[in-house]
């Protein structure tokens, strides 16, 4: 399958085989009276070079998806079904090693919350260098240079400094840059990194997103952006992936997403964003709550919170169908409707 990279600065498509390939992707918690659907039946493709971006609210299941992608989801949680290929290999049918052969090397992810993720109790060059010892089998003296060569490309300043410091001595942004360090230093080929600017002051954001666009141009990897932020997205992705209680609600490149969103929860998004210049234009917000995961609506997901739903949206599950060249949407208003949607509006 081949999956065109098209973004807005793109003019032309380019047509190339995906790095990686997630098919029917289903995860669930198996609690003891219920289970939570976390990822329903999720299909998407990144190639090299591409920065695809999932987005949604919190609790739609965009970082269990990258979590799953790497086999790291944590228990009770359960991946029941699926296909996830990397470079033609399914993951699913690898063993635990085989698997951690393929964390670093391969594959890698950068997490929401750096300080937590980086061990407490060794120091950033200590915990660099292992990293390159380990998965590049590095001596000890050519792994610290190599950790120093990688802070060094992730624009840290003071470079011995970070090297010799524990997280603790970090700010959040340098936590962040020594992750992305420990991400690239093996090269992989498919980078997730899930929220990496979440609770980061502007400046600092802005650097680190410039920063990921400077590891695809230069490494030609494929990238994972996992964020709630549609700034975010309309500064990054290639193509964009919305996400609601579990599945995918709609996909595009990232010009026609956000130009012309096609389902209502897109719009929603889209309409809860302000925009500069326009200052008298009042915000919407998007009434009700997610659903809970464990006991999903019958029918659309979306619709208790629709403001465009009719009656077969209560009933029926609308599949994701293409809209247009390019665009999948799940929404019955948007593909082919079942016959009674012409049915009046329900009530709210």
């Amino acid at each position: 399958m081949h999956v065109p990279i098209e973004g807005a600065e793109n003019e032309s498509p380019v047509t190339i085989s995906p790095v990686l390939r997630v098919r029917g992707l289903t995860t669930h918690f198996k609690l003891s009276r219920h289970t939570v659907k976390a990822v329903d039946g999720v299909d998407l493709d990144v190639a090299a070079g591409q920065i695809l971006c999932i987005v949604g609210e919190s609790g739609s299941g965009k970082s269990v998806t990258g979590l799953s992608i790497l086999r790291l989801v944590p228990s009770p949680g359960q991946i029941v079904a699926g296909e996830i290929s990397l470079n033609g290999v399914n993951l699913l049918e690898l063993s635990g090693r085989e698997m951690e052969r393929i964390r670093g090397p391969k594959a890698t992810m950068i997490f929401q919350h750096p300080r937590a993720a980086l061990d407490p109790f060794f120091k950033i060059g200590d915990q660099l260098a292992e990293t390159a010892a380990v998965q590049m089998g590095l001596g000890r003296r050519a792994a610290r240079e190599q950790a120093k060569e990688y802070l060094a490309a992730a624009h840290v300043s003071q470079v011995d400094r970070i090297l010799n410091s524990y997280p603790h001595q970090l700010s959040g942004g340098e936590c962040q840059r020594a992750m992305i360090a420990m991400a690239l230093i093996c090269r992989p080929k498919l980078l997730i990194a899930d929220e990496p600017t979440s609770a980061l002051d502007a400046k600092v954001q802005s650097d680190l997103l410039e920063l990921l666009h400077e590891v695809r141009d230069e490494f030609k990897m494929a990238i994972i952006l996992i964020t709630h932020d549609i700034g975010v997205v309309k500064k990054m992705a290639d193509q964009v992936y919305v996400m609601y209680a579990g599945k995918i609600v709609e996909t595009g490149t990232v010009a026609d997403v956000l130009s012309s969103p096609q389902h209502p929860y897109t719009v929603g998004l889209m309409e809860s964003v302000p925009k500069i210049g326009e200052r008298s234009r009042r915000l919407k917000q998007i009434d009700g709550q997610p659903p809970d995961p464990s006991a999903l609506p019958p029918g659309c997901a979306f619709a208790p919170r629709c403001a465009e739903r009719v009656a077969v949206c209560e009933r029926i599950a609308p599949p994701l169908e293409s809209v247009s060249p390019n665009r999948l949407a799940r929404c019955h208003l948007r593909g082919k409707c079942p016959p009674d949607s012409e049915a009046q509006m329900a009530s709210a």
